[in-house]
């Protein structure tokens, strides 16, 4: 039928039923006082951290909210690229492996996860697959890969991914199973979706599902 295509379907699908709480991590609660950016867009102190956000779960909790979708948490080479503000939002990452030390570590993600499906919460990260910091991407994943990168042009704020190379759609289907399968995620939320044909973005959609029904299968909570 039609609606086969569509990502949700039939109301005894989960992710028919989602109620998600968007976090920008930055500006959400300053639960630790050694992970700061202080600057960024808006009237925050752009002090947000990981820890802010598992010291507020249980208020999350009580929204009547089931999901989380976290703004990109990612290394951006803070004080690199020449726009800390920019830095700050995530979306112009720089390594897609690792916490923002300006956000917390990777050990406070998972918590964050562990303690968000403790309360029935499901956890989303912001994929954002298209583009990168304009420092570039600054280490090779855990399986040894880097993306093809190429220019936005003129005034863009960062580089673009080169999608002509299979070299990227193979590092961003690594960075879409790695945190399902070391972190517990339950999917992702997809930025500037345009930046990628179509069978790139089912490639890696293949890719974490994958990963999920193998964590399913071993058992694990999800």
């Amino acid at each position: 039928p039609a609606s086969a295509s569509r990502a949700c379907y039939g109301n005894d699908q989960p992710a028919c039923n989602l109620r998600t709480y968007q976090v920008m991590v930055e500006s959400f609660v300053d639960g630790d006082g050694s992970a700061n950016y202080g600057v960024g867009y808006g009237p925050s102190r752009h002090n947000g951290d990981l820890q802010g956000i598992i010291d507020s779960l249980d208020h999350i909790k009580s929204l009547n909210v089931n999901a989380i979708w976290l703004t990109p948490v990612f290394d951006s080479c803070a004080g690199q690229a020449g726009d800390d503000r920019l830095d700050a939002t995530g979306y112009f990452a720089c390594d897609f492996f690792n916490v923002d030390p300006n956000f917390g570590s990777n050990a406070q993600l998972k918590k964050l996860v562990d303690g968000a499906h403790q309360r029935g919460l499901y956890v989303f990260l912001d994929g954002v697959f298209g583009h990168v910091n304009k420092v570039g991407v600054s280490k090779p994943s855990p399986e040894g890969r880097l993306p093809a990168l190429k220019s936005g042009g003129a005034g863009y704020p960062g580089q673009l991914v080169d999608y002509s190379q299979p070299q990227s759609l193979a590092y961003f289907k690594e960075v879409a199973r790695y945190w399902v399968e070391q972190y517990g995620i339950d999917g992702w939320r997809l930025d500037q979706a345009y930046q990628l044909g179509l069978d790139d973005w089912r490639a890696i959609r293949s890719e974490v599902e994958r990963a999920s029904a193998a964590r399913k299968a071993a058992g694990q909570q999800w």
